[in-house]
């Protein structure tokens, strides 16, 4: 036994001495493959290789430092490469939106700027009439889509959430349910008439804004109400002046959204560029 021990002492370190090499040279490929990524600009190639050298061979550190500092190169030329295709589009952009703007109207609330909002020439379906069924849609001070269904009758009715449908094609998209909350959800009575208002906010007003923007021309586009559950709480068609409101405001809204996002990422890599040339 005493005469085993250092051989089997031996064996261990060989073997691993032999587990480490081999890691070192597995990273060292990585590395060779990221290079190869960054030199033909394929920066998302490279960052994932880099990033699975991180986790796969946490005792390669001399391969590491390397890899990190080749990470900071990698996010430069893509930042810089993004920038250069981002600022003419970004300027293309604004231009457009510019365009589309004089098609809306500012409806400012006396004293309350935050509660301005823009509209698609001026539509605005539940002041003109507000006893009839109606999908109004409008931008509000903060920039955010809003879509409110509308409903009305000699008794309550307790809409929930909408359906819309081409007639034609079958094809629909569903909100989602609101309960009753007297906000987004809200119900109020005049004259014995009870009217009811379901606001959809943002991501769930374009999921529906979406669908009737991408209608095809001539689509014949039906919004049901629903109480909860399957039943049902009437339905009516939309006209074509709410489906070319609901299209140009889901447009415009659309651009809006790309402008802040082409100016969130060309601020990040400012920013980067900025933390990375830092001595």
């Amino acid at each position: 036994m005493m005469r085993l021990l250092p051989i089997f002492l031996l064996s261990s370190l060989l073997l691993l001495t032999s587990c480490e090499s081999k890691e070192s040279r597995a990273a060292k490929q990585l590395l060779s493959e990221a290079e190869q990524s960054l030199a033909d600009e394929r920066y998302d190639d490279a960052l994932i290789q880099l990033d699975s050298l991180h986790n796969t061979y946490p005792k390669a550190l001399q391969e590491r430092k390397v890899a990190m500092a080749l990470a900071r190169e990698v996010k430069m030329q893509q930042g810089r490469r993004d920038s250069a295709y981002l600022q003419p589009l970004l300027e293309q952009t604004l231009h457009a939106a510019d365009s589309m703007y004089l098609a809306f109207t500012l409806i400012e609330a006396k004293g309350m700027a935050d509660e301005n909002v823009i509209r698609y020439q001026g539509y605005n379906p539940a002041k003109a009439q507000p006893e009839v069924s109606f999908l109004d849609i409008y931008i509000d001070s903060k920039g955010t889509l809003e879509l409110v269904a509308g409903r009305s009758g000699f008794a309550p009715i307790g809409v929930e959430s909408i359906k819309i449908m081409d007639t034609k094609s079958g094809s629909y998209v569903l909100s989602d349910t609101i309960p009753y909350d007297g906000g987004m959800n809200y119900r109020y009575e005049n004259l014995g008439r009870h009217y009811e208002r379901l606001t959809f906010s943002d991501d769930r007003a374009a999921e529906l804004a979406s669908y009737v923007a991408s209608a095809p021309d001539g689509a014949n586009l039906r919004v049901d109400f629903g109480l909860g559950g399957e039943r049902r709480g009437g339905a009516f068609t939309l006209t074509r002046t709410a489906v070319k409101a609901i299209k140009q405001t889901y447009t415009y809204y659309a651009t809006l959204k790309s402008i802040e996002d082409m100016q969130l990422q060309l601020k990040k890599y400012e920013k980067r560029k900025e933390i990375y040339t830092q001595p």
